[in-house]
Order: C-alpha cells, then sequence, then structure tokens
C-alpha cells in the first residue's frame, strides 16, 4: 500500500464489522472506508463509528 511506503502504519479490515472492532482496540487518527465495504456500507460503518464515546 502506498501510505506503508511513505511510513504510515495501515491496518486493514475484511467488512465493516472487523474495522469497528479494530477502531475501539486501536483507536487511529485516520479511517479510510470503502463505500462498498463487504457486510454493511461504508457509510454505515461511518455511522457506528461516531457513536464511539471519546472519539
Amino acid at each position: 500500500m502506498c501510505l506503508e511506503r511513505e511510513g504510515y502504519w495501515v491496518t486493514e479490515a475484511q467488512n465493516g464489522e472487523e474495522a469497528i472492532a479494530l477502531c475501539q482496540t486501536l483507536r487511529p487518527d485516520t479511517v479510510l472506508l470503502d463505500a462498498t465495504i463487504a457486510g454493511m456500507s461504508g457509510f454505515e460503518c461511518c455511522s457506528q463509528l461516531r457513536t464511539i464515546p471519546n472519539w
């Protein structure tokens, strides 16, 4: 991935549920989502991420 070559730490999720779990654990500074992510849309995933307290 291009970001890794530039020195960024990158973690990938295979679906929306995994992305939410990873974000709750890792608390990343930035999240990039695919609008057509498996299991739920990227928009739904984003909506759920926004409900995480103190983040």
